[in-house]
């Protein structure tokens, strides 16, 4: 009977809930002036998972039309990744793939445009890492070599440096756009499928200084493009 209830509220009151769980994959983009000097840099591939819920408030505009205006909290884990490949010294072929993988709790905001069973949502926040993991796999002439590393909370303050907004650590900053279909099975209660478009600003690491003197800043992102499937909560419009 209380389920039945709330869901009669979000439906007359406007409310919109959803929980949605987003499954994609990430893109590594060489930025920054030390990927551009580097010639074997290349884009490396790694794996976003995530769940969050998404709270707000509907406004019919019209019949089929409606804005809503929804905050977002969640988890995040996301991968950034860079491949090299090219040839070593003795003329041999090698790659080397890195990757850093953040477990984050993301907050934002996904203003959606609701045509009929159709939505359209452009928005952006941040991801404020909590732990990481960096793995490094290089391979040449029949040998592989691996390691990996853990990072809790404290660490990441001493790796990433805040990104002039007072906070330790640096956070991830992010936009994405997303495109759904709601399949309703009541009213107020339906299933949602779609598909998103991101792009992460990853933590920059410290400045690092060179035997020639070059100093390098780490420019980090990546290009986010993924499936997401949701529960919501909300009228019919």
């Amino acid at each position: 009977m209380l389920a039945v209830f709330s869901v009669s509220i979000f439906a007359e009151s406007g409310f919109e809930v959803m929980l949605n769980i987003p499954i994609g994959l990430s893109l590594g983009m060489p930025a920054g002036k030390q990927y551009k000097d580097d010639k074997d840099a290349k884009v490396g591939a790694g794996f976003d998972i995530g769940v969050s819920a998404q709270l707000g408030y509907m406004f019919s505009i019209k019949e089929g039309l409606a804005l809503s205006i929804l905050g977002e909290i969640g988890y995040a884990y996301d991968t950034w990744a860079i491949l090299y490949k090219g040839k070593t010294n003795t003329d041999k072929d090698y790659s080397l793939y890195n990757s850093t993988s953040y477990h984050s709790l993301q907050i934002g905001i996904l203003p959606k445009i609701n045509i009929n069973q159709f939505s359209i949502g452009i928005g952006g926040g941040i991801k404020i890492p909590f732990s990481a993991t960096q793995y490094s796999k290089y391979t040449s002439d029949r040998r592989t070599e691996k390691t990996k590393e853990n990072y809790n909370f404290k660490e990441l303050t001493a790796e990433y440096p805040a990104r002039g907004l007072g906070l330790s650590p640096a956070i991830i900053g992010y936009v994405k756009a997303a495109f759904d279909y709601s399949i309703f099975f009541t009213d107020n209660t339906a299933i949602s499928i779609g598909l998103y478009l991101a792009h992460d600003f990853m933590p920059s690491k410290k400045a690092r200084k060179y035997d020639d003197g070059t100093i390098y800043k780490d420019e980090e992102g990546t290009f986010d493009i993924g499936l997401q499937l949701g529960f919501k909560l909300a009228a019919k419009n």
